[in-house]
């Protein structure tokens, strides 16, 4: 497949496409919807750097950094036995594997929301702040593919703030709010 024959260009592909068409010099006949930046400016930049017939392939790229996350970090709660029998059932899902045919942000989105989930709470179990900075960064990086990602927010803070086996929350995840709205303002 190259971009000139990819087969499922429904509106929303389409739409995708053309707002990341509109950050290259390429002439857009069509006005862009203001989609969330993070694909857009993916395609813009592959498109720029000649590798616009990458541009089908971003949603099973996607797909495949939502298994290595799931897989990875599951790898370090569980023993990795089971976290490979998680992870082959979040690759047989049919909603993130049909959705990784099409172009659009449904899949990064997961791929990103479920490695901030996965890294709050390996950071709870473990008591360690680097894993809350994964998950800040991952949530920010979220929004910028799918808007939904906002909603999670509060979730995102009540999982860092709650007591957990009597346990105080600890200061660092203070910081974590802070870079998570840093990674969603400046990106």
């Amino acid at each position: 497949f190259s971009l000139s024959t990819y087969p499922f260009v429904v509106p929303d592909s389409f739409d995708w496409l053309v707002n990341g068409m509109a950050y290259t010099p390429v002439p857009t006949p069509f006005s862009i919807s203001h989609r969330p930046l993070l694909l857009p400016l993916s395609f813009a930049a592959l498109s720029l750097g000649n590798l616009a017939d990458l541009i089908i392939h971003w949603g099973t790229i996607w797909f495949a950094i939502g298994s290595l996350l799931t897989w990875s970090l599951l790898g370090r709660l569980i023993p990795k036995f089971e976290a490979a029998l998680v992870t082959l059932l979040f690759t047989l899902s049919y909603f993130l594997a049909g959705q990784s045919a099409y172009i659009g942000a449904d899949v990064a989105a997961n791929a990103l929301l479920i490695g901030s989930l996965l890294s709050v709470h390996l950071g709870r179990v473990k008591q360690q702040g680097r894993w809350f900075i994964l998950g800040s960064l991952l949530l920010g990086l979220s929004v910028h593919a799918q808007y939904i990602a906002l909603l999670l927010l509060p979730a995102f803070a009540f999982a860092l703030f709650r007591k957990s086996n009597g346990q105080t929350p600890q200061k660092f995840q203070f910081r974590e709010i802070i870079i998570a709205l840093a990674t969603m303002a400046l990106v």
